[in-house]
This record gives C-alpha cells, structure tokens and sequence, in this order.
C-alpha cells in the first residue's frame, strides 16, 4: 500500500492529530504515518549513516581505481625517462661522429691532400676495407677495389693516411653503440605506446563499477542510488573517454606502423633494383670482356683455320675469364691488411 508521512498538527484523509486511537496505533487505513509518533532523530540519524557508509565505499572504490592509473602512469613516465636517456646518449654519439668528421677533413687541409689525388682516392678505399673488417658499416666492393687492396696489402701508408685511419678506427665502437642507443630509443617509444593502450583498455574502472553496485545490495537501494549514480556516471564517462582514447592510440600506432612498413618496403625494393642494376652492370661488362677475348682469340684462329689448338685455348681462356669474376669475395678474404695502431 501507499505509505504517506504526516507531520504532527496536519489533517490529511480524515487522519486528525486529535484522533487518540489511530494516533495510538500510529498508522490510518489510508496508510498515513504519523511523524509525531517517531522517535526524533533516530531515523535521520540512520538514513544518514547509511549514506555516508555508501559514499565512504563507493568513493574508496573510485579512488583505488585512480591509483592503479596513477601507478600505469608513473611507469610510463619511468620508461620515458629511460628513452631521453638513451636519445642523450645517441645525441652524444652524433656529435663525436661528427668531430671525427671534421677532424679527418682538417687533416686533410693540414697536408693539402686534392679530392682527386690517389693518395686520397687510396685511402678511402683502406677507410671502406677497415669498415668492412670492423663490422660497423656493410660496405660493397667492386673488382677494381679488390685487386687495388691486393696493391695496397704491403704498401705503407703515408702520414697524412695514417691518421685518418686511426680516426676512422674510433668510428667503429661508436657506430656500433650509436646503434644499440637507436634500437633502445625505438623499443622503448614502442613500450610507451604500447602502456598506454594497455592502461586505455584496463579494466580496473569497469570492477570498480561492478563493485559499487554491489553496495546498492547492502544499503538502502534509494539513499546509496544517489550516491553511486554518481560515481557509475563518472565511471562510464572515463570509461568512453579512455576507449576513445585507446581508439586514437591504436589507430596512431597502426598508421605508425603502416608508414615503417612502406618505408622499409621502398628500401627493400630501392636495394633490389641497385643490386639487379649491379647485378647487369656486371653480367655486361662480363659478357664485353667475354665477348672481347672471344673476338682475339677467333681472330687468332682465322690466320690459320686448321690450327683447332687455338678454339680449344680460347675456350680454356673463356672459362677462366668467367671463373675469376667469381673469385672477388674469395680475393677479398684473402687480403690481410693490418689497421693495428701503436
């Protein structure tokens, strides 16, 4: 039935304060109480304490939500700091890099050495050959580079050489921890990305959630509904907000990641088409020799077409001409040359 509070001194359905039997029994058949029969405060009192009691536990629910957030920040905050440490150390690198450079180029004008020289031609050949042995740069080589270090394998250097190949020697440790600085910058800006999508998709707000309502179980549904409406309104505008946010961060790494994957495919496809351009390069200059010594040798052949001794001999010469373009890497392995410094 329908329950109606009725303050003391009021008439409402017939209920009159005067009326000594229903106020003795302290409800109509209207279904009228009479306020004047409770205890003053006591209700107050109780109704006041169950919504402090709600808000006390939904608020501690929110609040143990935010600091598991606080504690996904700081994390990303001590990746972030560990990534500027390591682009310091890779700006670091740069620079010294770079002060080899210019050292090397006022080497150079200290002993007035011509771009065009041999002697500096030579050198940069020793400086690609002592890169290739260091491992810190992948340096390609063609024939005449070969059998020049076959020439250069026992030849001294000159002063001005000397010292532009102890300064390239230190290049060789600093590129390769520039190296390992850049593949730290690069995980940990993937870590960081990757934090944040995990915290954007966390489910701590959504059991905070759960939680709260199970508050409206152990109170009065109508007090504690006030107070965990609430934190629900709040809790499902974070949570939109932080889906929304882990839309935009997936979607920021995804086009991250599409414009790596077209960078890397553009590279891959410019490295095919320099090694099949070198590839040809080499095949026709092969096939011109060839077909050079192929021209000698049935010239050779024509002053004396019964002589078939000179077809076998410019057969022999044919196969060995082939043969040696195959040998440059087994040419290369075999020149030892000593970049050693005292």
């Amino acid at each position: 039935m329908s329950l109606t509070v009725q303050a003391p001194g009021s008439a409402v359905n017939g209920y009159a304060a005067g009326n000594v039997e229903e106020s003795k029994k302290g409800v109509s058949e209207k279904g009228t109480v009479f306020a004047g029969n409770l205890k003053a405060g006591a209700a107050g009192s109780a109704i006041d304490e169950k919504r402090q009691n709600a808000r006390n536990q939904a608020m501690k629910l929110i609040h143990d939500a935010w600091k598991n957030d606080d504690k996904a920040v700081q994390s990303r905050e001590n990746m972030k700091k560990k990534k500027d440490e390591k682009l310091s150390e890779l700006h670091e690198y740069d620079a010294r890099l770079k002060e080899i450079e210019d050292k090397k180029k006022k080497v150079q004008e200290e002993y007035g050495v011509d771009e065009d020289s041999q002697e500096q031609r030579d050198l940069e050949l020793l400086e690609k050959y002592q890169n290739y042995v260091n491992g810190s740069r992948s340096e390609q080589f063609t024939k005449e580079d070969v059998e020049r270090l076959k020439e250069l394998e026992n030849k001294p250097w000159s002063e001005y050489q000397s010292k532009v190949l102890q300064l390239n020697a230190e290049t060789g440790s600093l590129q390769d921890f520039r190296s390992k600085a850049e593949d730290a910058v690069r995980a940990a800006t993937e870590a960081i990305a990757d934090a944040k999508i995990d915290q954007l998709k966390s489910q701590d707000m959504l059991k905070a959630r759960d939680s709260a309502d199970s508050i409206t179980d152990a109170a009065e549904s109508e007090i504690v509904g006030m107070v965990i409406s609430d934190a629900v309104d709040h809790i499902d505008e974070v949570r939109n907000d932080a889906q929304e946010k882990a839309e935009e961060a997936q979607e920021k790494k995804d086009e991250q990641q599409e414009r790596i994957d077209q960078a890397k495919e553009k590279k891959s496809e410019q490295q095919e088409r320099i090694a099949k351009a070198k590839e040809e390069q080499e095949n026709q200059k092969q096939i011109i020799e060839g077909a050079a010594e192929m021209s000698r040798l049935a010239a050779n052949t024509a002053i004396d077409e019964k002589n078939t001794g000179n077809l076998e001999e410019a057969q022999k010469q044919i196969q060995k001409i082939l043969k040696d373009n195959n040998l440059m890497d087994e040419d290369l392995k075999g020149i030892k040359i000593d970049f050693i410094f005292n």
